[in-house]
């Protein structure tokens, strides 16, 4: 009898918090339509407080049916993150006013603490909050592949991640698969107009080809060969974008490689001491210790070519602005103080930063997205010492 019960129970519990996939999928369709039509500049911020509404009862609904990593739960997820992200003081006081008229409550999984270590605690585990990051990282990676034919979407998640956990290795790397994510949305056509089936267009389509098999340097001269024949905005956007976005994974490849070569180094620094007679005499000739500081030196010669693309990409949107109406372009505008940072002109950099979120009104998701970015950068720069 008591088993009885204690199975009437389970399953009371059970139907009482099962989830209403249906709905809930509703309500994010709802919230999109209401988020599309604030980005064309068709809905007030009432309009879009009432979408982001929907989005907390979506959310509210999923915690209580435990789901908290589901594709559709990270769906609605990253939607929230963003749609306050963007929303303004007005937003945000037409969202307080709906929240008390319909009793809903802000979702509080996203009121949870991270992870800290206490440096003050010898017992403190001072890598929990680099665990917690793996974690979010993982489920970041997992959501990406479930939605890889959709750049957008993914580029958001990954930016998410990356704003939840700043200052983490984990958060660098999803800022790193952000940015590939938004470079590919762009060049698809995501980022403007589809580029027409016309002769001088075919280069530009067969550069872009290049860059998603990874073949950069092809690319550069192929873009470089059409712009020669005939100047196009739209041909030093291509360019600058797939410099861009070579320059940065350099730069990050370097990064890697030099972590690994760090200990080695410092290892055949400490091997490199010979006996001589009492005295231990360091030996620069040292075989390992030379093969280390050439490799050193390879990943120098990296970052020198690094920053020289950086400068090439700046350069090509800079010619994406000057043949631009009134020499105004939002992406063009955001990536020369990108290119700037990445060539580590950092005052040059978070001056045109700053100039970048001032002056430029985002109209659709993409140039929202960059104009984030550019914050993001901008914050991480205003932090340096």
């Amino acid at each position: 009898m008591r088993l009885g019960m204690a199975c009437l129970v389970l399953l009371t519990s059970t139907a009482l918090f099962a989830l209403d996939e249906a709905e809930v999928t509703k309500l994010r369709d709802e919230a999109t339509a209401i988020q599309t039509a604030w980005g064309a500049g068709k809905a007030t911020p009432e309009e879009y407080a009432a979408g982001i509404l929907k989005l907390e009862m979506a959310l509210n609904m999923l915690e209580k049916a435990g789901d908290t990593n589901s594709t559709l739960c990270q769906d609605i997820t990253s939607q929230y993150f963003w749609s306050k992200r963007f929303s303004n003081i007005y937003v945000m006081n037409a969202l307080e006013a709906l929240r008390k008229k319909g009793g809903v409550i802000p979702p509080t999984r996203f009121d949870k603490p991270k992870t800290a270590a206490n440096p003050n605690d010898p017992n403190a585990d001072p890598f929990a909050e680099q665990m917690d990051a793996k974690k979010a990282f993982e489920e970041a990676v997992a959501y990406a592949e479930k939605r890889k034919d959709d750049e957008m979407a993914v580029a958001r998640r990954f930016f998410q991640m990356a704003g939840e956990w700043p200052g983490t290795d984990y958060g660098v790397k999803a800022m790193g698969l952000a940015r590939d994510a938004l470079l590919r949305y762009a060049n698809k056509g995501g980022g403007q107009e589809k580029l027409p089936d016309t002769p001088e267009m075919e280069p530009i389509k067969r550069g872009d080809g290049l860059v998603e098999e990874g073949k950069f340097r092809d690319a550069f001269s192929v873009y470089q060969t059409a712009l020669r024949q005939q100047e196009s905005a739209v041909g030093y956007r291509h360019l600058g974008r797939a410099q861009f976005n070579f320059a940065q994974k350099t730069r990050e490849e370097i990064l890697a490689a030099w972590e690994e070569l760090k200990p080695k180094m410092e290892e055949a620094r400490k091997n490199a001491y010979v006996r001589n007679g009492k005295d231990r005499v360091f030996d620069p000739q040292n075989p390992t210790l030379l093969a280390a500081m050439a490799e050193q030196q390879r990943l120098v010669a990296r970052v020198t070519e690094a920053k020289s693309t950086f400068a090439a990409a700046q350069r090509s949107f800079e010619a994406v602005l000057r043949l631009s109406p009134d020499r105004k372009d939002l992406e063009a505008a955001g990536y020369v103080a990108l290119c700037l940072r990445g060539s580590e002109r950092i005052n040059d950099a978070k001056f045109n930063l700053q100039k970048f979120v001032k002056e430029y009104e985002p109209k659709s998701d993409y140039e929202r997205i960059l104009v984030e970015y550019g914050k993001i950068e901008l914050e991480g720069l205003s932090a340096r010492k």
